[in-house]
């Protein structure tokens, strides 16, 4: 029995206290097949790595987590992990999760790679026919991401800063308000 516990959904929008024990964990490397991908099928329940990640990460965020997938039967090659209410706050694509924000892990089968992250989706400009629900959405996370990676006007009473007026590139550097 896993030592993680769970909480029973509610409909109440005050989420319940979460709490998620590790020791119980019963994770193993093998379960990562570079031929045929993670194992999730066939399990214990403190097994499978799609329990224990959607546990950890409520109990960290107090916030309710959508577990996707790509691949079949026991062995799937992607799993990814969205905030729920990321999802459903989308004015235009609140029933899709291509472009939610979402954690992921994976095993690349060509590369034999363990790859894990944050994936922020772009989708296409204009998308091919057969990809439509993939074009771009006024409210995907990616246009977020780049709204907050603009450049930002640096308030003058910044200590450091010599040039007031000036404006800031998210990597520090700075340049004259006005240049390229």
């Amino acid at each position: 029995m896993p030592s993680a516990t769970a909480r029973v959904p509610s409909t109440s929008s005050k989420l319940s206290p979460l709490s998620f024990n590790p020791s119980g964990i019963g994770f193993r490397g093998e379960f990562l097949d570079f031929e045929r991908g993670i194992r999730v099928g066939n399990l214990e329940e403190n097994e499978r790595i799609t329990r224990i990640l959607k546990l950890a990460l409520e109990s960290r965020y107090r916030q309710e987590f959508v577990t996707e997938r790509w691949g079949r039967g026991v062995f799937w090659q992607w799993i990814g992990f969205l905030h729920r209410a990321n999802r459903a706050a989308k004015p235009i694509s609140h029933d899709v999760s291509f472009g939610c924000s979402k954690f992921f892990l994976m095993v690349d089968t060509e590369e034999k790679l363990f790859k894990c992250g944050l994936q922020v989706e772009r989708g296409y400009l204009k998308a091919p026919r057969e990809y439509r629900a993939c074009e771009l959405k006024q409210d995907w996370d990616w246009q977020r991401l780049l709204q907050g990676l603009r450049v930002k006007r640096v308030p003058s009473t910044s200590s450091g800063l010599r040039n007031p007026g000036s404006c800031q590139r998210p990597s520090g550097r700075t340049r004259p308000e006005g240049s390229p």
